[in-house]
């Protein structure tokens, strides 16, 4: 009888120990999450997209952003790259860059500032804003 005891309690015991496919590192997880921060419309009220933010480095600061309408990406800034549904956008340098941190919402544009070597070196207001005529959302330069 104490055989077949200990028999099922390891049978138990094997069965219940079964391959676990929670994540291993939920700090990384955490980062990766986005958060959608702001919806942009046109002047005639017809929705341009959702602005999102994602690979947070504190409560302000984030690296990635995503303007997406419809679940088709129009905008997004990663890996030092800024691209628009025609191509790459622009380039930003990025040795000692520490984030993007949002500075203004408007109804059809947003305006970021960057952050470099630990917030002791702010970037130029970046402002990207959508094109009507062209139906496209772009970095606005200054001549």
């Amino acid at each position: 009888m104490r055989l077949i005891i200990r028999l099922t309690v390891i049978a138990i015991m094997v069965f219940s120990c079964k391959n676990d496919n929670k994540p291993v590192n939920t700090v990384k997880e955490e980062k990766a999450k986005l958060k959608k921060v702001h919806s942009l419309i046109d002047a005639n009220d017809k929705r341009i997209g959702d602005v999102i933010i994602g690979n947070m480095v504190n409560d302000t600061l984030f690296k990635e952003l995503y303007i997406i309408k419809d679940n088709d990406t129009i905008y997004q800034i990663k890996d030092r790259l800024f691209k628009n549904k025609e191509g790459i956008d622009f380039e930003i340098y990025t040795d000692g860059f520490s984030g993007f941190y949002i500075v203004h919402k408007a109804s059809d544009y947003i305006v970021l500032g960057g952050t470099f070597n630990r917030g002791r070196d702010i970037s130029d207001n970046l402002t990207i804003e959508w094109n009507p005529r062209q139906e496209l959302m772009y970095l606005l330069r200054l001549p």
